[in-house]
């Protein structure tokens, strides 16, 4: 399928394409065009080796499964996204990175991409520090708009369990840059389940200096599920104004040592920040193991409206 947009720039016609590519570990054939179900590809690295053009949509055969990392490449626009998702009936494409990088699924200095509807693990021979399944990281970018992650399942990634040495997480996002001020505008992950992860659910790196602050704006964490994992849920850092609602977090598994502390959702380095409607529940972490905290270097936190049970800690701690 070929969609054709057209604009007209300085008396100048500029073309650009859009297609629907299709993926099929079973029945497709790298060698094929991609752009139907009985020509589609077969394998992450002919995705990897394309760059997608706004409007672009890559479909995976439901029920499929691939082996190593996807990293797509290209931008789409605020008009035109560049989409990832399933086609066919039947349970989620799985990716499973195997443990052979940091990241099962990478994004990385790109914008405008919507992803849904994907498995993805990252379990590697033992634990090892900074192992991810979804890493988005924007570096010396400007600002990243528009990337959402919608009903993902990401479970069995092995990361460590000392936060000192890097820790892991289902997800990290991370925007840096010394040359260009980076962050994220508009970055969403919702109705997602994550579950047993280590060391981390949903995680972040971001501005956090005053004196050099770009705080990533409109980001929302929202109707996801995360079980048996042991240590910090849902952590923005560097944000203004992120909105963490109508999540349920429950089950953390008792193995973090006694060094650890971790908590249920909590901001750091971040303002204006809103949590509601939350419930964190069954948090066994013997340093802090609160269901919320308002942290470091935040100004104008919010936590309302929230449930908060059986957790080691209690309820709340606040840090100044």
């Amino acid at each position: 399928m070929r969609k054709i947009f057209f604009t007209l720039s300085f008396g100048l016609l500029f073309l650009s394409c859009s297609n629907v590519y299709y993926v099929d570990a079973l029945l497709g054939n790298d060698a094929n065009s991609g752009t139907s179900p009985n020509e589609a590809w077969a394998s992450l690295n002919k995705v990897n080796a394309s760059i997608f053009q706004p409007g672009d949509k890559i479909l995976f055969k439901s029920e499929t499964t691939y082996f190593g990392q996807l990293e797509p490449k290209g931008s789409g626009t605020k008009e035109n996204p560049i989409l990832i998702n399933k086609y066919g009936k039947g349970k989620k494409p799985a990716i499973h990175g195997k443990g052979q990088k940091l990241h099962t699924l990478l994004l990385h200095n790109v914008e405008y991409w919507e992803i849904s509807n994907l498995a993805i693990t990252n379990t590697g021979n033992g634990r090892l520090a900074h192992r991810r399944g979804v890493i988005i990281r924007a570096e010396n970018f400007g600002d990243c708009h528009h990337i959402i992650l919608d009903s993902l399942e990401i479970h069995h990634v092995n990361g460590s369990l000392v936060k000192k040495d890097g820790g892991g997480s289902a997800i990290l996002w991370q925007n840096s840059g010394e040359d260009i001020p980076t962050r994220f505008i508009d970055l969403v992950i919702q109705n997602s389940y994550l579950h047993h992860c280590g060391r981390n659910g949903i995680n972040s790196k971001g501005n956090t200096n005053r004196d050099k602050w770009f705080p990533s704006t409109g980001v929302i964490i929202r109707n996801n599920v995360l079980e048996h994992i042991p240590g910090d849920g849902i952590v923005p850092i560097g944000c203004d104004g992120a909105l963490i609602e109508h999540n349920i977090l429950r089950d953390f598994p008792d193995i973090l040592s006694h060094e650890e502390a971790a908590a249920g959702i909590w901001p750091w380095s971040s303002d204006n920040t809103l949590i509601q409607y939350n419930e964190v529940s069954g948090h066994k972490a013997k340093w802090d193991g609160q269901g919320f905290d308002s942290d470091f270097n935040c100004i104008g936190t919010t936590i309302q409206y929230n449930y908060s049970h059986d957790n080691f800690g209690g309820f709340l701690l606040v840090c100044n």
